[in-house]
């Protein structure tokens, strides 16, 4: 996937801050689309949440976070990485708004208890959040919440899209839909995550522009 938009922050050591957002950057582009057409009540419901977590969640194991670190105060983000000065806690919100306004209250929380100093939000932008469900959380919708100071936590939120980025037909994978809704069978998605990244899955241009 690709980096659409973002929403920075000012810190004193930026050249952490920097080399944090590049290798977000970095491990956003390494992530394909994952898509099954047909899978969903509403045709246009093509993107598969479940496995997208998964993708991150490997991505981010591969290039040195945590996904298991529980910080002082007991909460434990989606990844954590500490870079020079700087310990990050990030968080890869797919799910809806709500649980979007939950993460940066975790920020918040982190914050104060001195478990982290930067907080890092990746959500995707409104137009590859239609593509997957009704109700998702976007960038968006968190940029605003971020810029009407709805919590106080150094706080930076990244924006994905699907636009330019390959899309992958996972639907011939010998997986039923069930085992994967609401990420269900969380080792049936890393499974399949695995095959992604290692080339398996048809693989569509998003030039094909039958499939949005």
């Amino acid at each position: 996937m690709q980096v659409s938009a973002e929403l920075p922050v000012a810190l004193a050591n930026m050249a952490d801050v920097e080399a944090i957002t590049a290798e977000l950057r970095a491990i956003v582009a390494s992530i394909p689309f994952p898509i099954w057409p047909g899978r969903a009540k509403h045709a246009k419901h093509i993107g598969v949440i479940p496995l997208i977590n998964a993708l991150f969640r490997m991505q981010l194991k591969a290039h040195g976070w945590s996904t298991t670190h529980v910080t002082n105060c007991g909460r434990r983000p989606d990844g954590f990485k500490q870079f020079g000065s700087i310990r990050v806690a990030l968080e890869v919100q797919m799910a809806n708004t709500a649980r979007a306004a939950a993460d940066l209250g975790k920020f918040c929380k982190l914050h104060t208890a001195g478990a982290v100093d930067l907080g890092f939000a990746i959500l995707m932008d409104y137009q590859t959040a239609k593509l997957c469900a009704s109700g998702v959380a976007t960038f968006e919708g968190i940029k605003k919440l971020v810029q009407d100071g709805a919590h106080s936590a150094p706080t930076y939120v990244l924006g994905i899209s699907q636009q330019l980025t390959p899309h992958v037909d996972v639907s011939d994978m010998g997986v039923l839909p069930q085992e994967i809704k609401h990420g269900a069978n969380p080792r049936v998605c890393d499974r399949m995550a695995a095959n992604i990244l290692s080339g398996k899955g048809r693989v569509i241009s998003p030039a094909q522009g039958h499939l949005f």
